[in-house]
Parts: C-alpha cells; structure tokens; sequence
C-alpha cells in the first residue's frame, strides 16, 4: 500500500508537467491575441494607404499626434502607412508560434507517458 508521501512524491512531476503545458498554452493565447491586433492594425493602414492614393498629390493631410494634428505630405502619410505595415509584418512572424505548438505537444506527451515512469514505492515514514 502506497503511503501518502509517496503519493505526493509521484504526482510532483506530473503536476510540473500540467504547468508547463498550461504556460505554454497562455503564451500561444496570448501570441494569437497579439496577431490579432497587428492584423487589425496592418489592415487599417491598407485601407487607409489605398484612400490616400486616390488624393491629388498636393493635398494636404493631417496625422494625428496625441490631442492634436500635424500637417504632413501625402508621401510622407504613405511612408508612414508602409512602415506601420511593415513593422506588422515582421512582428506577426515574430510571434508565429509553431516553438510553442510543438512546446505543447511534447508537454502533453509526456503527460501521456508519465504514468508508465511512475512505479510505485512502499515508503513508511
């Protein structure tokens, strides 16, 4: 009959195992909400970026800045437009998560496995 303690001692690395399986998760959660947000982000620039092209390129514009508005040129918006796409683009890639998809896996196979490395002890104490 398995005492207690020895209870306890071999769900320890099961239970290491779950937390780390459910970090891994929150970090790929939060990963997807994040891309979530550069695409928003990535499609109000391309929207805005075709509506300027139609302008006659003298126009005027104004980039809000805080509470107010600076007057900027049409190339300069549209370099801004790019920019903000490209700086999207390169952090979608940074958070594309096949690291973590994999991390968890793993995780859950080890879960998996971890009963048949768990052998029994008779401990008294």
């Amino acid at each position: 009959m398995l005492t207690q303690c020895c209870l306890i001692c071999s769900c320890r690395p099961l239970q290491s195992c779950n937390r780390k399986k459910i970090d891994t998760q929150q970090k790929a959660k939060l990963a997807d909400l994040q891309i979530d947000q550069l695409t928003g982000m990535k499609k109000h620039a391309n929207l805005t970026s075709a509506e300027i092209k139609t302008l006659p390129d003298n126009t005027h514009m104004y980039e809000g800045v805080g509470c107010m508005f600076i007057l900027q040129s049409k190339e300069d918006i549209n370099t801004q437009l790019t920019d903000k796409q490209k700086t999207a683009n390169e952090k979608m890639k940074e958070l594309e998560k096949p690291y973590l998809e994999r991390s968890v896996k793993e995780d859950e196979d080890n879960i998996r496995e971890m009963p048949s490395h768990i052998e029994p002890t008779t401990h008294t104490h």
